[in-house]
This record gives structure tokens, C-alpha cells and sequence, in this order.
């Protein structure tokens, strides 16, 4: 049995350990809190700078007829509604082709595993006909 200096000692031991171990994680915090007010500032600063050389862009062409003039008319003619809708539609079908994609290439990576499993649980099971992809085999169709 640890005796009263024995035990006093341990209790300095682990008030040392606890005072250094929050010391620690307050310091953790304070890095921890700069750094994410550094990126904001980085992050603000930069739309900033941005707006800025926009700015400083369109004052320098103020007055003068460029292609940004011309352009600028062409795609005034465009009804807004118009142009959101054809975004909207093209980014549907490029989201359809590439879920397609990706559903073919899970197929075709789960594939063999899954048929020889299959075959572990039932030695004369029968092929379904379908490609390594998913898909109806040609010659079945």
C-alpha cells in the first residue's frame, strides 16, 4: 500500500500530466482557429482580387466598341429562361450517360466475383446469358 508521500507524489504526477495535456489542447484550438480564419481571409481576399480586375476590365473598355460589345448584344438577344433550360437539359444527359457508365463498369467489376460465389453455393446452377456488363447477351435476344 502506497504511503502518504507515495500518494501525494502521484497526485503531482497527474495534475502535471493534466495542466501539460490542456495546455496542449488549448494550444491545438488556438492553431486550430487561426488557420480557419486564415483560409476565410484567403478565401474572401481572393473573390476581393477577383472583382477587382473586373472592375478595373470593364472601366478600361468603357466607351469603346470591342468583341466583348458584340458579344455582349449577341447573348442579349438569348431569353435567359431559354438558356437555363437547355443547361438544365444538357446536364440531365451527360448525368444519365455517366450513371450509365459507372452502373456498366460496377457491373462488369462485380461480375465474376458474384458468378463465382454463385457457383461455391450451387455447383449446377445455369448461366443467365447476360454479358459481364449486366446486359442481355446479343445472341439470346
Amino acid at each position: 500500500m502506497p504511503s502518504a508521500k507515495q500518494k501525494t507524489a502521484i497526485k503531482e504526477k497527474s495534475a502535471a500530466r493534466n495542466a501539460s495535456h490542456q495546455k496542449f489542447v488549448l494550444q491545438s484550438k488556438l492553431i486550430d482557429s487561426a488557420t480557419r480564419i486564415f483560409i476565410e481571409v484567403v478565401r474572401v481576399g481572393g473573390v476581393v482580387l477577383v472583382m477587382y480586375y473586373f472592375a478595373q476590365a470593364v472601366q478600361s473598355l468603357a466607351g469603346k466598341n470591342t468583341f466583348a460589345d458584340i458579344g455582349l448584344k449577341i447573348l442579349g438577344n438569348v431569353r435567359i429562361s431559354e438558356t437555363v433550360a437547355w443547361l438544365f437539359g444538357a446536364g440531365g444527359v451527360t448525368y444519365a450517360y455517366k450513371q450509365k457508365k459507372l452502373l456498366k463498369r460496377t457491373h462488369a467489376q462485380m461480375g465474376e466475383r458474384i458468378k463465382s460465389l454463385e457457383k461455391r453455393l450451387d455447383p449446377h446452377r445455369t448461366s443467365s446469358h447476360l454479358t459481364h456488363e449486366g446486359e442481355t447477351h446479343p445472341e439470346v435476344k
